[in-house]
């Protein structure tokens, strides 16, 4: 079953699944009937695709290969994290409650990991697009205030290899920057 790279809504319904699944395996129900309980709905992406591998024809398999076929695609680290501890839970069983809990925390944790690098970059992401925009409007500037400048630039060879050197070394330097910045995500 392929489902498509998930989006950070995606990621963010992680834990409330998770949540949701400690609490009806603590009121008691199996580990089985709380994912057939799990809701369907747009709202709920991770819900939704723990609800749909419930589904008639996936039946056949046991739940524990089910879950482990999943955690395959690429769903991201929150997702892989509760789709391995679902199938061990489904393979080995265990205290339900208290490793979904315990998942759900670690969940949690990284998403807040990961929002605070986010914070935390944006002087950098700002940094980056104004050292990538300024030589570009120093350029334009320059090309409307000299005419001298404008004439070399845009009718000699050499002009139009120092533009498209300089567009050049400047779409180099946006990109290594959004690289640098871009580990951040």
């Amino acid at each position: 079953m392929r489902h498509p790279v998930p989006s950070g809504r995606f990621a963010d319904d992680v834990a409330p699944t998770l949540d949701h699944l400690a609490r009806a395996t603590a009121g008691g129900q199996t580990l089985r009937c709380a994912l057939e309980g799990l809701t369907n709905s747009p709202k709920r992406p991770f819900a939704s695709l723990l609800h749909n591998v419930m589904g008639a024809p996936q039946q056949s398999r046991p739940l524990h290969e089910r879950l482990a076929a999943l955690a395959n695609d690429r769903l991201g680290a929150e997702a892989t994290l509760a789709l391995s501890t679902l199938e061990l839970l489904a393979r080995h069983g265990g205290p339900a409650p208290s490793t979904l809990d315990r998942a759900a925390s670690a969940v949690r944790e990284r998403r807040a990991a990961v929002a605070e690098r986010r914070a935390q970059s944006a002087q950098a992401r700002l940094s980056a697009l104004v050292l990538s925009a300024l030589p570009i409007a120093f350029c334009g500037w320059s090309l409307r205030a000299d005419p001298r400048t404008a004439q070399f630039l845009l009718h000699t060879r050499a002009g139009l290899a120092c533009l498209a050197g300089g567009f050049a070394l400047n779409g180099l330097g946006w990109f290594w920057m959004r690289r640098l910045v871009g580990g951040t995500r």
